[in-house]
């Protein structure tokens, strides 16, 4: 379809600019953003796909508290506007490219939540480069890139205004064939975004059943603009059985530069379960669900029955405090753990094994 924007002068293929490389359903334009308190606090976690060849393009809404998960998701019709981020109550902007972001959620009946939250860049972004993760051939896979930000606003749950001092967070953005697994074979996936007074820490690795590293990418980026990648890590990770929620994360970090530093994080916040963003749910993103269709639910995360049977052996983000060599950072990692990993024989309760 000729829009708008095949009026400017910014092709790169003969296509139309609502066209893409290839015909996957999975290819979509990937945009990110999460705002989180330092330790107990609010989690507010928003990101839209748009799917340019199943014309569908989505929003996914997860907000935490302890004891609490939001959900909520759309689905519309892309009509060839790749700047039209609004989603009912939810909206997204871009307000000054690579420095300035914003989220909104307005009074709704889906959720009892509303918040207002703009972010700034904090660090310098890093480019994790094309075939981040994905088991495709050479130029079919998806371009990622991350960058640490800060935010300030309001937020507001149940009709209480929630503590907003010193939020953080991050955006990310992607384009191409993105799925959220790396691989089928892949049985260990770990994710690190983390806050030091100088430098981000960024860190996406992915693992085999044989212990195989199928992909781990990542690096300190300094204030200044220096980049120092990691050539490898080693994991020592310990899990509650069911629910599936680390109790050690310990990671030895090998730069390329020869320097090994050892990184220790600890939960100093909420668990958001990644389950509820619909990324993996039955339906995928991509299916044409009318002209507008939004669908919510709260989960109760103190029921541990529930979180194990239903959300246990989904991807998960948590809030911690991060000592990588003695200085002190906050942030969020994430996690997706399967019972084929060396982790394996932690999930399960020993009844069960």
């Amino acid at each position: 379809m000729y829009t708008k924007w095949d009026e400017y002068s910014i092709h790169q293929t003969q296509g139309l600019m609502d066209e893409v490389v290839n015909k996957d359903k999975t290819w979509a334009e990937h945009f990110c953003q999460l705002a989180h308190c330092k330790g107990p606090g609010p989690y507010v976690h928003g990101l839209t796909n748009i799917y340019p060849n199943t014309g569908v393009s989505t929003a996914s809404l997860i907000v935490v508290t302890e004891g609490k998960q939001y959900n909520m998701r759309v689905s519309k019709e892309y009509q060839g506007d790749p700047t039209d981020l609004n989603y009912g109550p939810l909206s997204f902007s871009i307000d000054e490219p690579l420095v300035r972001w914003s989220m909104k959620l307005e009074d709704n009946p889906h959720i009892p939540v509303t918040f207002d939250l703009q972010g700034t860049a904090e660090y310098p972004l890093y480019d994790f480069g094309i075939n981040y993760g994905q088991k495709v051939e050479p130029g079919e896979g998806a371009h990622y890139i991350g960058q640490l930000m800060r935010y300030e606003g309001d937020i507001t749950i149940e009709g209480q205004s929630q503590e907003t001092k010193d939020l953080i967070g991050f955006r990310d953005k992607a384009w191409g064939v993105r799925t959220m697994r790396m691989g089928e074979d892949v049985v260990l996936q770990l994710w690190h975004w983390l806050h030091f007074k100088d430098y981000a820490f960024f860190l996406v690795y992915a693992e085999l059943a044989d212990s195989t590293v199928a992909f781990c990418k990542g690096a300190a980026v300094h204030k200044n603009g220096t980049i120092m990648p990691i050539k490898n890590i080693v994991h020592d990770l310990a899990y509650q059985p069911e629910v599936r929620e680390w109790n050690k994360w310990d990671v030895d970090i090998y730069f390329e530069n020869g320097r090994k530093s050892k990184l220790t994080c600890k939960l100093v916040g909420v668990v958001s379960h990644m389950y509820g963003s619909g990324m993996m749910g039955p339906v995928p993103l991509y299916t044409k669900r009318g002209p507008l269709h939004i669908e919510s639910e709260t989960w109760d995360t103190t029921n541990r029955a529930f979180v194990a049977e239903k959300l246990g052996k989904w991807g998960k983000e948590y809030i911690v405090e991060a000592d990588l060599d003695g200085d002190i950072g906050y942030g969020f990692v994430e996690d997706a753990v399967s019972k084929k990993s060396k982790y394996g024989p932690m999930l399960s309760s020993p009844e069960k094994k």
